[in-house]
């Protein structure tokens, strides 16, 4: 038998190479696990994250100035609708890796979406028949904070926050 060096032979090349991305492939699952990569990631609705969800959308209320023509309009209105449907889809997704015990309650979900749904139907009308002060009253009156509020403390409440 001749006195051969493995790692040049084509057998002891291809278990360093099968070797050598094994190992990358089960390092790379262990960052992804303690740095909450994909499929790792979770979303946590605990009394800090929470507080943030209700900072980022608090309402801006609606004015002349940035509500001054129907483009402007549109895209506050089309803005504050995506954030809460985007809110009530992390909701859903918490709820669906979630046991039956600390999933958020159907209620509580309901009053986010029907608060979507009531800005959703502010009219904003095109051309000259736009009017700012029609947008902002009907704007206010659907965006009230005091409703945002309410579905945040439901939020609170299920998910047994004080």
């Amino acid at each position: 038998m001749q006195n051969e060096n493995f790692l040049y032979t084509k057998k002891g090349k291809m278990i360093i190479v099968g070797s050598s991305i094994a190992a990358a492939l089960i390092l790379l699952g262990i960052l992804a696990y303690f740095f909450k990569w994909w499929p790792f990631n979770q979303i946590v609705f605990d009394k800090e994250s929470i507080n943030k969800y209700a900072e980022d959308l608090k309402f801006v209320a609606a004015d002349a100035t940035n509500a001054a023509d129907s483009n402007k309009a549109k895209k506050m209105r089309d803005d504050t609708v995506k954030k809460i449907d985007d809110f009530v889809k992390n909701i859903e997704k918490f709820n669906d890796k979630t046991k039956d015990d600390s999933k958020i309650k159907a209620e509580t979900i309901k009053k986010f979406s029907d608060l979507s749904g009531k800005i959703k139907n502010v009219e904003v009308k095109e051309g000259s028949s736009y009017a700012a002060s029609d947008f902002v009253t009907s704007f206010n009156d659907a965006a009230k904070q005091n409703d945002l509020d309410s579905a945040f403390t439901a939020l609170k409440a299920d998910r047994k926050i004080a």
